[in-house]
């Protein structure tokens, strides 16, 4: 089962929490091309030509903390705008289902 880990403010860790996020933004850069990349799997996504690896579950954490972590699997991941005022550019956007962990 492969797993990406997301560090969290409050805010987002509680949106996510409630069901009201299902989309996780990362900016598309190298850290993150970085991150999510590796031998192209049948079905893998693609940003600026490099494969994306294809993660089943994310794991989100309320800062740098394991206990309480909220797992949710995997939709989609895409690359696209943000909704959020401010920010700018292309991101990652990691779809997520609003169910229960794992």
């Amino acid at each position: 089962m492969k797993r990406i880990i997301f560090n969290l403010k409050r805010e987002w860790y509680d949106k996510i929490a409630s069901g009201e996020k299902t989309v996780e933004y990362r900016r598309v850069c190298d850290h993150w091309i970085g991150r999510l990349r590796e031998a192209p799997p049948r079905g893998a996504f693609y940003a600026n030509g490099r494969p994306i690896r294809r993660f089943e579950f994310a794991e989100f954490r309320l800062g740098y903390r394991k206990e309480g972590a909220i797992v949710r699997r995997i939709t989609m991941i895409d690359i696209g705008p943000c909704p959020y005022a401010g920010w700018d550019g292309d991101y990652f956007r990691i779809h997520f289902e609003k169910g229960s962990n794992e």
